[in-house]
């Protein structure tokens, strides 16, 4: 047989459900914290002014994403430019498609190639490739670019050379020719 353990009275002040406890035992609160206040709304015009930066910044990528490539960034986008500024006699736009322009002297002679159109571009290796280039004024005469891009800058003439179409087959020629062996011509 067991004793039996006594229950303590239960007082009308104890709220029910609340857990006994232990004599000595002060309950602990929760912290209280302020409530914050709403963040002040910003001033409009703070807004304004934010979302036209933003609409602005939109639009600049927009544009820098949008504009064309160089031309030339490829030796047969060059070999164009260079032929569109010789068909229309324009010396200055000419040069500036040179690697040197200040060393290169034209005289009025290249004004004077009539219409221009490129022939064939050879393969871009190695940063050089060559340009055939058909005129009209002198006849049956080519004309020869040399180009080249050094790290990512755009294509440039090198040299020009003006080239007979109809050359004699068994000439010999030094590989540093620039007749020799230019494309689309055999």
């Amino acid at each position: 047989m067991s004793p039996k353990v006594s229950r303590p009275e239960h007082s009308s002040d104890d709220e029910p459900g609340e857990p006994e406890l232990p004599p000595g035992h002060v309950p602990m609160r929760r912290p209280v914290t302020p409530r914050q206040a709403a963040p002040k709304p910003l001033p409009r015009w703070v807004t304004t002014v934010g979302f036209v930066v933003l609409l602005a910044a939109i639009a600049g990528v927009i544009v820098y994403l949008a504009q064309p490539d160089d031309p030339r960034d490829s030796a047969q986008g060059t070999a164009d430019l260079v032929a569109a500024a010789l068909g229309e006699g324009d010396k200055s736009a000419f040069a500036s498609y040179t690697c040197y322009p200040d060393e290169l002297t034209l005289n009025d002679d290249w004004t004077r190639l009539g219409r221009t159109t490129v022939l064939a571009v050879s393969g871009e290796y190695d940063g050089v490739a060559k340009a055939t280039l058909t005129i009209s004024q002198p006849a049956n005469t080519d004309l020869v670019l040399l180009m080249r891009s050094e790290d990512d800058a755009p294509w440039c003439v090198v040299t020009p050379s003006l080239c007979p179409v109809a050359e004699d087959p068994t000439a010999t020629r030094s590989p540093l020719d620039m007749c020799a062996g230019r494309p689309g011509r055999p």
